[in-house]
């Protein structure tokens, strides 16, 4: 009787499973797989009583040559008891252990009296275990753990463990070192034989839990991994659930229910529909909606378990119900409460269908694209505030009855437009002026405290201009007479309706004298009936005109140019024989951010 068992990529291709064992010699298609193929592994190989095998034959120092070397003296001692040299085996124990039938046949040593070969601790039927010897060895003490995931290399490697590990062998079968790392432990050294005979280092040790380990080698190395026998892998699926039922249907949703299953590591059900997963409960009932009327549709339930296994999946076939094309009566009476700046209320009479079941209210701006403000108003209710909505706009609101088939009244809908936001102006120790609806000649107090030396401001004018139909411009604020050597600044809105602003003073050698000016041209203001909010602001290097909140142009200057700080002349707001109507009229002794002037816009225009 000849048996073998071996491992490697090519048996499994060939259709045998890893651990195969095959009685009474070499299967024939296998004879020239053995000849041509260097990746199988043979770990225990063909013997018989008398004469020579296969294996025999093979090269010396090949592992089919060692094995059979082992396994022949095996056979001697089951014969005779004794062994055929009468010494001691290669660890010195006295006795030629059988590799058919000890889990850890070589007997090489580390110091620690650890060592094993990973290839020879597979048994006949394929099972592999590994006892520790010597007692106690390493983390945890001298329970047994069960070798697993067999693998080998010749180099490099990363093996990732499908499970969680507590020990691992792995045996040297090159002349040079390797070593390997495992998180939490460090890197390891396995020594090599350097006579060739293939009897290198090997690691055997319990260790804390890892699930991956890293191998540096330039040789052939054989490995496996030790797992608690107590590791299992939950494949078994569970019993399905029974007593899947339709409890309700209606033209767009159906309600079924089951009773679940008897297996105790369930934790939740997966409903299915035309076998995709739409969804996931834990409890025995489930209303499947949005479905067409009268459609077939194939539903399923499967149990699903804490590993994740699923069970075989009860199936119903069901079709909804026909439509019912009645549509419920729309509601009535709407009208909108008094609005604020980002709400409206709206009433209404509800519908008198008996069947509605809740009422719908949506907005749009646009009157087209509707959104959602509620889905689900309690049918009675006869009110509702849309929130959130846009100042000073116009909104179309609109509200839906639904009954129990799902099915929409004609909309009702209602415009009506928010308040105007109500905001307020920047107000800080900056701002030293704030007129507002001053009188055409207004003269400022103690007009030295404004614009003066190279120090930056911000002047912001609401104004309405008439046309005056002549060549000559509005003045709107000035501290300035034509011709004069005591000029400090000038705002005006020009006759060909340009807005121009003048400053006067000294270059920074203080001899020269230094007459910006800034002008919206080519930009004109030809709408003589509104009021433009304008401002005037010197910023460090640049002085700029805004007009509504838009930069129109600007003008680079020096950080050291300034502004006559002192005159005999007042600051006034407005001119003598023109119209300029002014709403308010402010001044910062800074340059106001982009928000804030954004702001007092809002607030002022």
């Amino acid at each position: 009787m000849a048996n073998l068992i071996y491992v490697g990529p090519t048996i499994q291709s060939l259709g045998f499973s890893q651990n195969a064992v095959f009685k009474g010699g070499v299967p024939t298609g296998l004879l020239g797989v053995y000849n041509s193929n260097a990746d199988i592994q043979l770990l225990t190989v063909v013997y018989a009583a008398a004469g020579k095998t296969w294996a025999q034959t093979q090269t010396p120092g090949t592992p089919q040559h060692d094995a059979y070397n082992r396994l022949s003296k095996a056979e001697t001692k089951d014969q005779t008891g004794t062994k055929p040299d009468g010494g001691n085996s290669e660890g010195g124990s006295g006795e030629i252990p059988d590799p058919y039938e000890t889990p850890i046949p070589s007997k090489q040593k580390r110091s620690d009296g650890t060592i094993v070969n990973p290839a020879d601790a597979y048994t006949p039927e394929g099972a592999l275990k590994v006892v520790l010897q010597g007692g106690s060895t390493g983390a945890g003490g001298s329970d047994d753990l069960v070798a697993t995931e067999f693998f080998s290399g010749s180099g490099d490697m990363t093996k990732n463990f499908s499970v969680n590990m507590k020990g691992f062998v792995i045996s040297n079968d090159h002349t040079s070192d390797l070593n390997f790392t495992i998180a939490g432990l460090g890197t390891i050294p396995v020594l090599g034989d350097p006579t060739g005979n293939k009897k290198g280092e090997v690691f055997n040790q319990r260790l804390e839990t890892f699930s991956s380990v890293k191998i540096v080698a330039s040789g052939p190395f054989r490995a496996y991994g030790l797992k608690s026998p107590g590791t299992i892998i939950d494949v078994t699926e569970p019993n399905p659930v029974t007593s899947l039922a339709e409890v309700s249907k209606t033209s767009t949703s159906i309600q079924l229910s089951w009773i679940a299953s008897t297996s105790p590591d369930v934790i939740s059900y997966e409903i299915l529909q035309g076998g995709s997963v739409i969804a996931t409960v834990t409890n025995t009932s489930y209303t499947i909606t949005g479905l067409s009327p009268q459609t077939q549709y194939n539903l399923s339930v499967r149990a699903k378990d804490a590993s994740g296994n699923v069970s075989t999946s009860v199936s119903l076939i069901i079709t909804t119900n026909a439509s019912n094309i009645i549509l419920p009566n729309p509601v009535s009476n709407m009208s909108a409460g008094t609005p604020t700046e980002s709400s409206i209320t709206l009433s209404w009479t509800p519908s008198t269908s008996p069947d509605v079941i809740k009422q719908e209210a949506a907005y749009s701006i646009d009157g087209t694209n509707f959104t959602i403000a509620s889905a689900d108003i309690t049918v009675g209710v006869t009110s509702f505030m849309f929130t959130n909505l846009a100042a000073n706009t116009v909104h179309t609101l609109r509200i839906v009855a639904i009954d129990s088939a799902g099915n929409r009244s004609t909309p009702v809908t209602l415009q009506a437009k928010t308040a105007l936001a109500i905001t307020n102006p920047v107000i800080d120790a900056s701002r030293t002026l704030f007129l507002e609806n001053p009188a055409n000649l207004y003269s400022v107090p103690n007009p030295d405290n404004y614009f003066g030396g190279t120090g930056d401001f911000t002047l912001a004018v609401t104004v309405k201009v008439a046309s005056n139909g002549t060549n000559a411009a509005t003045i709107l604020v000035s501290r300035w007479i034509s011709a004069g050597t005591d000029n400090v600044m000038k705002l005006e809105f020009a006759w060909n309706n340009y807005i121009q602003a003048n400053l006067f003073g000294m270059r920074a050698d203080g001899t020269t004298n230094w007459y910006p000016s800034v002008s919206t041209s080519p930009t004109t203001y030809t709408d003589h009936s509104m009021y433009y909010h304008i401002v005037f602001e010197r910023e460090g290097t640049t002085i700029k005109i805004y007009v509504n909140d838009v930069q129109v142009q600007q003008l680079f200057i020096n950080l050291t140019d300034k502004v006559r700080q002192s005159s005999s002349l007042p600051l006034v707001i407005g001119e003598v024989g023109k119209m300029a109507t002014f709403k308010n009229v402010s001044y910062y002794n800074r340059a106001l951010s982009a928000a804030e002037r954004t702001q007092n816009f809002n607030a002022l225009k």
